[in-house]
């Protein structure tokens, strides 16, 4: 059962991962014009060298992504929400009337016993926060290097 519900966890994270990129692409365009703007604009403020600064970028990028995509994805995931959820808790209700299914069946076969299980119902609980995390800055730790690499070079680009 544990292994049943661990794949469809899998699946439903697959198909919800899907649809919130489809749905955040079409405003691609203006949530990257409005996230270089205010890089460009805080990036100014930000002193000393590569590690700190990379510090700050991971910090700048979380808070900025979830002020842009926050309200994106409150505003375009109720429904997508909704309707995931939903088949969630229609997919597990079936696993656990399968689990059921088969234990009262060995109930049946052991003990000769009725087991008329008992009754399960998943609620649906909307997320309060949508999930955006960045883990790395780069994949490759360039800040290693902060002793190495001129600021005036990074702040260029």
């Amino acid at each position: 059962m544990q292994n049943e519900i661990w794949i469809l966890s899998l699946e439903l994270k697959r198909q919800v991962q899907a649809d919130a990129l489809e749905r955040c692409l079409k405003h691609s365009a203006e949530l990257i014009e409005r996230l270089t703007a205010s890089l460009r604009a805080v990036m100014q403020q930000w002193t000393g060298h590569l590690r700190r600064t990379a510090e700050q970028f991971a910090g700048w990028a979380s808070d900025a992504l979830y002020a842009e995509l926050g309200p994106l994805l409150h505003r375009e995931g109720d429904e997508l929400t909704a309707r995931h959820l939903v088949a969630a808790q229609e997919s597990l209700t079936r696993v656990v009337r399968g689990f059921q299914d088969r234990l009262a069946t060995e109930i049946d076969q052991a003990l000769h016993l009725t087991f008329a299980g008992f009754s399960f119902e998943g609620t649906i609980r909307h997320p309060e926060r949508p999930d955006v995390r960045v883990n790395r800055v780069f994949d490759i730790p360039f800040e290693i290097l902060w002793f190495v690499i001129p600021m005036p070079i990074v702040l260029r680009w």
